[in-house]
Protein backbone atom coordinates (compact mmCIF):
# COMPACT_ATOMS: atom_id res chain seq x y z
CA UNK A 1 0.00 0.00 0.00
CA UNK A 2 3.02 2.30 0.39
CA UNK A 3 5.86 2.20 -2.13
CA UNK A 4 9.25 3.85 -1.65
CA UNK A 5 10.37 4.93 -5.12
CA UNK A 6 13.66 6.56 -4.08
CA UNK A 7 15.95 7.14 -1.10
CA UNK A 8 17.83 10.04 -2.71
CA UNK A 9 15.07 12.62 -3.15
CA UNK A 10 16.44 16.19 -3.12
CA UNK A 11 14.39 19.21 -2.04
CA UNK A 12 15.52 22.83 -2.41
CA UNK A 13 16.91 24.19 0.86
CA UNK A 14 17.29 20.71 2.41
CA UNK A 15 20.85 19.30 2.47
CA UNK A 16 20.18 15.59 3.12
CA UNK A 17 18.61 12.93 0.93
CA UNK A 18 14.99 12.04 1.65
CA UNK A 19 12.85 9.00 0.96
CA UNK A 20 10.23 9.45 -1.73
CA UNK A 21 7.06 7.43 -1.09
CA UNK A 22 3.69 6.93 -2.78
CA UNK A 23 0.64 5.80 -0.79
CA UNK A 24 -1.99 3.80 -2.67
CA UNK A 25 -4.69 4.16 0.01
CA UNK A 26 -7.75 6.35 -0.18
CA UNK A 27 -8.28 8.89 2.60
CA UNK A 28 -10.92 6.57 4.13
CA UNK A 29 -8.57 3.57 4.01
CA UNK A 30 -5.75 5.62 5.53
CA UNK A 31 -8.02 6.77 8.39
CA UNK A 32 -9.16 3.17 9.05
CA UNK A 33 -5.50 2.05 9.07
CA UNK A 34 -4.58 4.81 11.55
CA UNK A 35 -7.46 3.82 13.88
CA UNK A 36 -6.52 0.13 13.80
CA UNK A 37 -2.89 1.01 14.69
CA UNK A 38 -3.72 3.45 17.51
CA UNK A 39 -4.65 2.83 21.11
CA UNK A 40 -8.04 4.43 21.72
CA UNK A 41 -9.79 4.80 25.06
CA UNK A 42 -12.57 6.70 26.78
CA UNK A 43 -13.57 7.42 30.36
CA UNK A 44 -16.89 7.30 32.19
CA UNK A 45 -16.90 10.23 34.62
CA UNK A 46 -19.10 11.42 37.46
CA UNK A 47 -22.00 13.57 36.10
CA UNK A 48 -20.57 13.44 32.54
CA UNK A 49 -21.11 9.77 31.73
CA UNK A 50 -19.10 8.41 28.81
CA UNK A 51 -16.70 10.98 27.33
CA UNK A 52 -15.56 10.95 23.69
CA UNK A 53 -12.91 8.51 22.44
CA UNK A 54 -9.33 9.82 22.53
CA UNK A 55 -6.08 8.19 21.45
CA UNK A 56 -2.30 8.02 21.75
CA UNK A 57 -1.64 9.96 24.96
CA UNK A 58 -4.59 12.33 24.85
CA UNK A 59 -6.50 13.01 28.10
CA UNK A 60 -9.55 10.85 28.86
CA UNK A 61 -11.57 12.03 31.84
CA UNK A 62 -11.49 15.43 33.52
CA UNK A 63 -9.00 17.63 35.33
CA UNK A 64 -9.81 20.61 37.52
CA UNK A 65 -13.43 19.53 38.04
CA UNK A 66 -13.07 17.21 41.06
CA UNK A 67 -14.98 14.44 39.22
CA UNK A 68 -14.27 10.77 39.75
CA UNK A 69 -13.46 8.48 36.85
CA UNK A 70 -15.73 5.47 37.30
CA UNK A 71 -14.94 3.33 34.27
CA UNK A 72 -12.71 3.05 31.24
CA UNK A 73 -12.90 1.32 27.88
CA UNK A 74 -9.68 0.60 25.94
CA UNK A 75 -9.47 -0.32 22.25
CA UNK A 76 -5.86 -1.43 21.54
CA UNK A 77 -4.24 -1.54 18.11
CA UNK A 78 -5.00 -4.49 15.87
CA UNK A 79 -3.07 -7.59 17.01
CA UNK A 80 -2.46 -6.30 20.56
CA UNK A 81 -4.18 -8.00 23.50
CA UNK A 82 -4.35 -6.34 26.91
CA UNK A 83 -5.08 -7.45 30.45
CA UNK A 84 -6.04 -4.76 32.96
CA UNK A 85 -6.24 -4.80 36.76
CA UNK A 86 -8.42 -2.03 38.18
CA UNK A 87 -8.74 -1.04 41.84
CA UNK A 88 -12.22 0.28 42.62
CA UNK A 89 -13.78 1.90 45.67
CA UNK A 90 -15.13 -0.76 48.12
CA UNK A 91 -14.48 -3.52 45.55
CA UNK A 92 -10.70 -3.69 45.43
CA UNK A 93 -8.76 -5.24 42.55
CA UNK A 94 -10.50 -6.86 39.59
CA UNK A 95 -8.82 -8.29 36.48
CA UNK A 96 -10.19 -7.75 32.96
CA UNK A 97 -8.86 -10.10 30.26
CA UNK A 98 -9.24 -10.45 26.50
CA UNK A 99 -9.10 -6.75 25.63
CA UNK A 100 -8.50 -6.70 21.87
CA UNK A 101 -9.22 -4.33 18.99
CA UNK A 102 -12.97 -4.01 18.50
CA UNK A 103 -13.90 -5.76 21.79
CA UNK A 104 -15.25 -3.08 24.14
CA UNK A 105 -14.97 -4.24 27.76
CA UNK A 106 -15.99 -1.86 30.55
CA UNK A 107 -13.23 -1.62 33.14
CA UNK A 108 -14.71 -0.39 36.42
CA UNK A 109 -18.37 0.34 37.12
CA UNK A 110 -21.14 2.56 35.79
CA UNK A 111 -24.26 3.57 37.69
CA UNK A 112 -22.76 2.69 41.08
CA UNK A 113 -20.97 5.97 41.92
CA UNK A 114 -17.70 4.12 42.61
CA UNK A 115 -14.34 5.68 41.84
CA UNK A 116 -11.46 4.03 40.03
CA UNK A 117 -8.43 4.40 42.28
CA UNK A 118 -5.63 2.58 40.45
CA UNK A 119 -4.94 0.65 37.27
CA UNK A 120 -2.32 -1.76 35.89
CA UNK A 121 -2.22 -2.40 32.14
CA UNK A 122 -0.27 -5.31 30.62
CA UNK A 123 0.20 -6.52 27.07
CA UNK A 124 -0.56 -10.22 26.69
CA UNK A 125 0.28 -9.98 22.95
CA UNK A 126 2.17 -7.10 21.40
CA UNK A 127 3.47 -7.70 17.88
CA UNK A 128 4.20 -3.96 17.52
CA UNK A 129 7.27 -4.15 19.78
CA UNK A 130 6.38 -0.70 21.12
CA UNK A 131 6.39 -0.06 24.89
CA UNK A 132 3.04 0.63 26.59
CA UNK A 133 2.87 3.64 28.94
CA UNK A 134 0.10 5.25 30.96
CA UNK A 135 -0.29 8.20 33.30
CA UNK A 136 -3.14 9.08 35.65
CA UNK A 137 -4.43 12.26 37.25
CA UNK A 138 -5.33 11.63 40.91
CA UNK A 139 -7.31 13.68 43.43
CA UNK A 140 -5.04 16.14 45.33
CA UNK A 141 -1.89 14.79 43.60
CA UNK A 142 -2.55 15.86 40.01
CA UNK A 143 -0.65 14.06 37.24
CA UNK A 144 1.39 11.19 38.65
CA UNK A 145 4.63 10.00 37.01
CA UNK A 146 4.17 7.96 33.81
CA UNK A 147 4.08 4.19 34.34
CA UNK A 148 5.47 1.42 32.17
CA UNK A 149 3.53 -1.69 31.29
CA UNK A 150 2.46 -3.66 34.39
CA UNK A 151 3.20 -0.87 36.87
CA UNK A 152 0.45 0.45 39.13
CA UNK A 153 -0.81 3.90 38.21
CA UNK A 154 -2.87 5.66 40.89
CA UNK A 155 -3.25 4.95 44.60
CA UNK A 156 -4.71 2.28 46.87
CA UNK A 157 -5.71 2.40 50.51
CA UNK A 158 -6.03 6.19 50.77
CA UNK A 159 -9.46 6.76 49.12
CA UNK A 160 -8.24 8.98 46.27
CA UNK A 161 -10.10 9.07 42.97
CA UNK A 162 -8.56 8.81 39.54
CA UNK A 163 -9.86 11.72 37.47
CA UNK A 164 -8.14 11.24 34.11
CA UNK A 165 -5.79 8.95 32.20
CA UNK A 166 -3.43 9.02 29.23
CA UNK A 167 -2.36 5.81 27.44
CA UNK A 168 0.18 5.50 24.63
CA UNK A 169 2.82 3.34 22.96
CA UNK A 170 6.37 4.61 22.48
Amino acid sequence: TIHQYTSVLQLPGYKSNLDGNICYLTAEQLKAYAVSNSIRYRAHCQTHGWKEWVSNGEIAGTTGESKRMEALTIDPPSGVELEVDAHMQTIGWKTYKGIVHGNAITIGTTGQSKRLEAIRIRCVKNPTGRKLKDQVHVQTYGWMAPCSEGETAGTTGIAKRMEAIKIWFE
